[in-house]
C-alpha cells in the first residue's frame, strides 16, 4: 500500500524560508530541507537532497549550493551533486504540478527526456520506489529545488500539492531577501513600512505611502496572521493561501521584534529586478518571464499578490507588444530574446 501524507503544518515551512538568524546560507538551505522533511511523508524515506541553482538562459543551468540531510544508503552529498549535474539541464523551467510516471511520483512538469536521465539511473542503482521533486523559481531564474528520495511509493494529496507550491515559492522569495541583504540583520530602515501584527501602519515611506498601498499591506498583514494562527491546523492549505508571497507584486512582509519584544510586520520591497525592456511595461516583463519559468496565472497570482484576472491582461497586453497572439509564442519570443536575466 502506497504511504500517504499526513496532515501537518506547511506554514512552519514558511516560516523556516524567512528565518534569517543565521547568516551563513548553508545553514539556512538546511533548514529548508528539514522544514520539507517534516511536513511530507516519512515512511521509507531515503534522503532530502536541497539545492540553489540559477537558470541564465533556456538551457542554461548552474547549481550553486546543495545539502542532503537524512540520508540512508544513499550516494554522498557531493555524488548527488554530481548526479544532479549531468542532467540539470532537462529539468522544466519550473515545478508547479504533479507529474507521474513508471514509479516516480514528482513534483514537477519534467520532460520525457528526464525518464532517461541519472535520476532513473539514481533510482534503479539505489533501489528507490519513488522521488519526490519540490521546484519553485522567480522571474529572474533563481531557484530552489528539493528531491526526497524514497523506497516506498508515495501519494500527496492534492490539496497539499498545491500548498507545498505555494510554500516553495516562499522559498526562492526569502533566498532573495537573503541576498540582498548580504549577511546584514534586517531592520525597520530597509523596509517601506512598518505595521502592528493587525495591520496599522506605523510607519510608511515610498511606494507604501499611497491609500492604496497602506491598504493592501494592511489586508495582507492580516491574512498573514490569520494563516499563521489556529488556521494553521485547522486548515493548512487554505492558511498556505491567505498568505501571499508578495504584496502588490512588491513587498514581503517579515516579523520584526524592537528592543522590548514587541513584534512589529516590516514590509520588505521584494520585487524581481530584470533587465529593462523598450516594449513591455516592468510589471509584464515580471509576469511573461514567470509564464516563460513554467508557471501558471494562478501561481503568478499568488507569487505576485495580484488577481488572476489582472495576470491574464498583464500577459494578454504583452502578447500584442511583441507581436504574437498566443502564449507560446509570447513564451518562444522571450525566451529568444533571453529577457529574463536580472540586472
Amino acid at each position: 500500500m502506497a504511504a500517504t501524507a499526513k496532515s501537518s503544518d506547511p506554514v512552519t515551512l514558511i516560516e523556516q524560508a524567512y528565518n534569517f538568524g543565521h547568516e551563513d546560507e548553508g545553514v539556512w538551505l538546511e533548514g529548508v530541507a528539514r522544514g520539507f522533511h517534516a511536513v511530507l511523508p516519512k515512511r521509507g524515506l531515503r534522503g532530502v537532497h536541497t539545492y540553489i541553482y540559477r537558470r541564465s538562459g533556456p538551457t542554461q543551468i548552474a547549481m550553486e549550493r546543495n545539502c542532503l540531510i537524512e540520508a540512508k544508503r544513499l550516494p554522498t552529498q557531493e555524488e548527488l551533486r554530481g548526479l544532479v549535474a549531468r542532467h540539470i539541464q532537462s529539468y522544466p523551467k519550473t515545478a508547479i504540478r504533479i507529474f507521474q510516471s513508471r514509479s516516480l511520483a514528482w513534483f514537477g512538469d519534467l520532460d520525457p527526456e528526464f525518464w532517461n536521465s541519472p535520476s532513473v539511473e539514481a533510482r534503479d542503482q539505489y533501489s528507490l520506489a519513488d522521488s519526490l521533486l519540490l521546484n519553485s523559481s522567480d522571474a529572474t531564474g533563481l531557484g530552489c529545488m528539493t528531491n526526497l528520495y524514497f523506497d516506498k511509493r508515495v501519494v500527496v494529496p492534492k490539496a497539499r500539492q498545491e500548498s507545498l507550491s505555494r510554500a516553495g515559492a516562499h522559498v526562492v522569495a526569502a533566498l532573495r531577501i537573503r541576498r540582498a541583504m548580504a549577511g546584514r540583520v534586517l531592520s525597520p530602515n530597509d523596509a517601506e513600512a512598518v505595521l502592528s501584527p493587525s495591520g496599522r501602519i506605523e510607519e510608511a515611506s515610498g511606494g507604501a505611502k499611497t491609500r492604496v498601498a497602506r491598504d493592501a499591506l494592511r489586508d495582507a498583514t492580516v491574512a498573514m496572521d490569520r494563516a499563521r494562527g489556529r488556521l494553521r491546523r485547522s486548515e493548512p492549505e487554505r492558511a498556505v493561501a491567505l498568505w501571499k508571497v508578495l504584496v502588490a507584486a512588491r513587498w514581503s512582509l517579515l516579523d520584526h521584534f524592537d528592543g522590548d519584544g514587541r513584534r512589529y510586520v516590516v514590509a520588505y520591497c521584494n520585487a524581481t529586478e530584470l533587465a529593462p525592456h523598450e516594449r513591455l511595461t516592468p510589471r509584464e516583463h515580471q509576469v511573461v518571464a514567470l509564464a516563460t519559468q513554467g508557471h501558471s496565472n494562478k501561481s503568478i497570482a499568488y507569487e505576485l499578490g495580484i488577481s488572476i484576472s489582472t495576470v491574464g491582461v498583464l500577459l494578454g497586453r504583452a502578447a500584442r507588444r511583441l507581436g504574437v497572439n498566443s502564449r507560446a509564442a509570447l513564451i518562444r519570443t522571450f525566451e529568444g530574446q533571453r529577457l529574463y536575466t536580472a540586472t
